[in-house]
């Protein structure tokens, strides 16, 4: 609770970050008991939704292959992660506190890089979605949000989202003209 004395003044990243084993935690261990130690949840999605959900598979996504590509047309990839449900939704809500969680809930897999291309830093994004509904509201909290996110990153062009059935693919301009690439090499799993 953002009102609890101690994290009240803190980030929203290090207030969720303290509290999220403890209530997810609990409840993860409620319904998985000992075979919650047997095998380990491999996302926060499998520990946030365990009462509905289970521990449901998601898609693991590799970029490895764009990123080689990427160095032939003169792009070096600088940081390349999987931002999960938890983070997703912190991220979100730090952009615009009024996010709706519905535009994070029905995550299932993404995987995002940073690259440097020429003297421009360059953004390219995959999302995975339960269902189609759920790539379009994502897809609308990050249209709203992505003027902030472009300032914030310190990204030269805008950015451009676009809906592919359950995917959402989010390119900066530097990689735009990529896009069908990096959704055809992308490696899911």
């Amino acid at each position: 609770d953002s009102t609890f004395q101690p994290l009240s003044d803190a980030s929203a990243l290090v207030r969720e970050r303290m509290v999220f084993p403890y209530v997810y935690g609990y409840r993860f261990a409620y319904h998985e008991g000992q075979n919650g130690l047997k095998s380990l949840p491999a996302s926060t999605e499998q520990i946030i939704h365990i009462e509905t959900k289970g521990r449901s598979p998601f898609l693991a996504i590799d970029l490895s292959q764009f990123a080689a590509i990427g160095e032939t047309i003169g792009c070096r990839v600088m940081f390349q992660d999987s931002m999960g449900e938890l983070l997703l939704s912190i991220w979100l809500r730090s952009l615009d506190s009024t996010t709706d969680q519905s535009a994070w809930n029905g995550w299932d897999g993404d995987r995002w890089m940073v690259a440097e291309c020429g003297l421009s830093r360059e953004v390219a994004w995959l999302t995975s979605w339960d269902t189609e509904q759920d790539a379009v509201e994502f897809e609308k909290a990050v249209t709203k949000v992505a003027s902030e996110w472009q300032w914030r990153a310190n990204l030269k062009s805008a950015l451009t989202t676009s809906v592919r059935g359950r995917e959402v693919v989010i390119t900066s301009g530097g990689l735009r003209q990529q896009i069908d690439t990096f959704t055809q090499v992308a490696k899911r799993k």
